[in-house]
């Protein structure tokens, strides 16, 4: 067996017990079936289990978890340890054969009916502005035509998995079912990614995007988020950045820096970044 290395996920196991205790347990192979990023969710988040792989690097039926206490009555505590993950993982069975009975179509005009922020526009309105900035932003970083078509098709469809019922259940995978229901409904792997890479990086030092549409996306979606909330006045102060504005600002800047972007035409000919925002 090969152990997934969680730094975060042992501190906090660590931290929560006094006597620990680890133990192996498994689950119906059935359940591989789902996509690796549910299944690590479902284990690593709500059940706090370490993952389990074989030799080869794929996942088994299988997971390590730490009980606080002694090896006393510990085969009845893996058989508890089993009984709740099941629910978990039937759950995140139904919905992603659900989510597959619907198209993209169907997910993005959802978005009208969800709101960004109640003082600015719904998702759907967001996802209509980021177009506009990512097209200008591709221009001016010399795209192709191919290019150009795949990260507009990209910008129109971004934010389709927030209306899906494995997202509803699974926040934190909102990006990463984009881009597994993009690649299933036949969607091109550059768009899918870009899909997956919007949100990066995620925290000061987390990962950037690894492709160009993906840091052209990312950018955009920053941008229009900044100058919304700018626009109705809702500005961070010196201890309140509640949208993460900060944030942001710092994910575009470290994208330009690690790609080496310029934007001369952009900032030097007076063409601001938001004419386009008004524009949208």
């Amino acid at each position: 067996w090969q152990i997934d290395s969680d730094p975060d996920l042992l501190e906090e196991v660590n931290n929560l017990v006094e006597w620990p205790t680890a133990f192996a347990g498994s689950f119906d192979k059935k359940y591989l079936e789902l996509p690796e990023a549910v299944l690590i969710t479902s284990m690593r988040d709500n059940q706090r289990f370490f993952c389990v792989r074989d030799a080869d690097g794929k996942l088994l039926p299988n997971f390590i978890s730490v009980r606080n206490g002694t090896t006393k009555y510990l085969d009845n505590v893996i058989k508890g340890n089993e009984r709740v993950l099941v629910p978990r993982l039937e759950d995140a069975k139904f919905f992603y054969s659900e989510d597959q009975k619907f198209n993209i179509d169907q997910y993005v005009e959802r978005l009208k009916r969800v709101s960004f922020h109640d003082k600015i526009s719904s998702v759907y309105d967001k996802m209509q502005r980021v177009a506009v900035i990512a097209k200008m932003l591709g221009q001016e970083l010399n795209l192709s035509d191919d290019e150009l078509a795949d990260l507009d098709r990209a910008a129109h469809i971004y934010k389709f998995d927030l209306t899906t019922q494995m997202v509803g259940e699974f926040a934190e995978l909102q990006g990463v079912m984009g881009e597994i229901y993009a690649k299933l409904f036949g969607e091109k792997d550059d768009v899918a990614q870009a899909i997956r890479e919007q949100y990066m990086p995620t925290s000061a030092d987390g990962e950037l995007p690894q492709s160009k549409l993906g840091a052209v996306l990312s950018i955009a979606d920053k941008l229009d988020s900044i100058i919304a909330f700018f626009a109705v006045d809702m500005i961070p102060s010196g201890s309140n950045d509640p949208y993460a504005l900060r944030r942001q600002a710092y994910g575009i800047v470290r994208i330009i820096a690690d790609r080496n972007w310029h934007f001369p035409q952009l900032m030097n000919a007076g063409v601001p970044v938001a004419d386009a925002w008004t524009e949208a």
